[in-house]
C-alpha cells in the first residue's frame, strides 16, 4: 500500500553508503520508522527534505506489522531557512523534535500534537520570539495535548480555592497541580512563585499567542519545573540532551 502524507523529521541515521534511516512523526501513522534509499548519493532527489526538523511531504510504501517501512519520495513542504541562520534558534528547534521523540509512542497518530509541533517550528522559523519562551510552552502544550491536566488554581487533592499570598505555591509534580496548606504537607512537592501558574495557565488559554514579557527568574523557575515533570511522567527518558542545552543559551 502507497501512503502520502505529511511528516516532519524527528532522527536521522546512516543505514549504509548510500541509505538512511529517518525517525519520522507523520500526520497519519504517527511516529515510524522509514529507510530511504539513495538519500546520500551526491546527486539525490530529496534535497533539504530529510533534514532534521524539516516538515516534508512523503510518499511510504506501507506494510502492516513491518518495523520498517521504506520512502520513495519526499518533498519540503515548508521553508525554515531562517531557523538555521541562528544557534539559539537551532538549539531550541532540535529541543522540540527531541522530546517529541522520546514522548510519542509508534505509530500512534495525534493531529493536535502534530499541528501543535509544525506551528511552533513554524513561528520559531519566522518570528523573534525568546526561544526560551517558545520551547517552554511547547512542553507545557505538548502535555496538555498528551492527557496530562494542569490545574492552576485549584489543589490538586481536595480542588480547594489556592491563595495565593505570600506569592508562593507548593506545586506537586505528580498531580501537576498546586497544593493547599491543608494537603501539602502529605504530599511532595516543589516551591514556587504564584507567577509561575499564571504563566502556565496563560501557555494553556492562548492558541496561538506567545508572550514574549516573561522575566528571566520565572523562565528559570519553569526550566526546573519543566525537566522534573518530563523526567516524572515520561517512562525511562532521561534528561535530555539538547533541551539541556537549549536552555543555557
Amino acid at each position: 500500500m502507497i501512503i502520502q502524507t505529511e511528516a516532519i523529521v524527528l532522527n536521522t541515521k546512516r543505514f549504509s553508503e548510500s541509505s538512511l534511516i529517518l525517525t519520522l512523526f507523520s500526520l497519519e501513522k504517527g511516529k515510524i520508522s522509514v529507510m530511504v534509499k539513495g538519500a546520500l548519493k551526491a546527486k539525490n532527489k530529496y534535497g533539504n527534505s530529510l533534514l532534521l526538523m524539516s516538515i516534508s511531504n512523503v510518499t511510504i510504501y506501507w506494510k502492516e506489522n513491518r518495523e520498517l517501512q521504506i520512502m520513495s519520495d519526499s518533498e519540503s513542504k515548508f521553508k525554515l531557512n531562517n531557523i538555521s541562520n541562528s544557534l539559539e534558534k537551532i538549539a531550541s528547534g532540535l529541543a522540540i523534535i527531541e522530546l517529541l521523540n522520546a514522548f510519542v509512542p509508534i505509530e500512534d497518530p495525534n493531529i493536535d500534537i502534530y499541528n501543535l509541533t509544525v506551528n511552533s517550528l513554524k513561528t520559531l522559523n519566522d518570528s523573534n520570539i525568546n526561544e526560551s519562551i517558545l520551547r517552554l510552552r511547547y512542553t507545557i502544550k505538548l502535555f496538555s495535548k498528551s492527557g496530562y491536566k494542569f490545574n492552576v488554581s485549584n489543589c490538586g487533592v481536595c480542588n480547594n480555592l489556592i491563595n495565593s499570598l505570600g506569592g508562593k505555591v507548593a506545586f506537586s509534580i505528580a498531580l501537576c497541580s498546586p497544593l493547599c496548606a491543608n494537603c501539602r504537607d502529605k504530599n511532595t512537592y516543589r516551591a514556587i512563585d504564584y507567577s509561575v501558574l499564571e504563566i502556565i495557565n496563560n501557555f494553556l488559554e492562548n492558541e496561538d499567542k506567545v508572550d514574549s514579557s516573561i522575566n528571566l527568574n520565572d523562565i528559570s523557575q519553569l526550566e526546573e519545573i519543566i525537566n522534573i515533570l518530563v523526567k516524572h511522567h515520561v517512562d525511562g527518558i532521561r534528561k535530555l540532551k539538547v533541551s539541556q542545552i537549549a536552555s543555557k543559551l
